[in-house]
């Protein structure tokens, strides 16, 4: 996990299966909500792939608390799911070198979806930037995309823009 390297099958069962108790089997306590918040927070900071794994294995044991959990959960990907009141609120707040930097490498139907969401001005300097995009991903655009994310929750519970509905599944 520190690394980020792929888990073994092994590994990611032990992994959902010691989350789901210690964050999730507190009902006992009255603490259900506080457990599904803080994996939530887990699943918002590692690989997309990842935590939609641990949902899928918590779907089939406990569904309700699987169902309550992935509308707590949001990566930069899902912000093309975003309504465009939403989308312009959250590019209105972003500085354009951390746009950049959470674009590149990103498919070009996202990119324009996200620059469709800036002024004339901002999209030209964003486009400029991108291109010569060589579609890597580097540490800044991980860390941009992550502080992304992590806004449009913010923004979310702060009631600035609109979450979009969880898919199940």
């Amino acid at each position: 996990l520190l690394k980020m390297l792929p888990l073994t099958d092994d590994v990611e069962r032990l992994l959902q299966e010691r989350l789901e108790r210690d964050l999730l089997a507190q009902s006992a306590a009255g603490l259900e909500d506080e457990g599904r918040q803080r994996l939530a927070s887990l699943l918002n900071k590692v690989d997309r792939d990842v935590s939609e794994g641990v949902v899928q294995a918590l779907t089939a044991s406990r569904p309700e608390d699987a169902r309550r959990l992935r509308k707590m959960i949001f990566s930069f990907e899902d912000i093309s799911k975003l309504d465009q009141p939403s989308r312009l609120a959250l590019f209105d707040k972003l500085q354009t070198e951390e746009i950049v930097a959470a674009l590149r490498g990103m498919p070009e139907g996202f990119k324009e979806t996200a620059l469709s969401s800036l002024g004339a001005r901002a999209r030209r300097m964003v486009e400029a930037e991108l291109a010569g995009d060589n579609a890597q991903v580097s540490k800044e655009g991980l860390a941009a995309r992550r502080t992304i994310a992590g806004m449009v929750l913010a923004m979310a519970a702060r009631g600035e823009l609109a979450l979009p509905e969880a898919e199940a599944g």
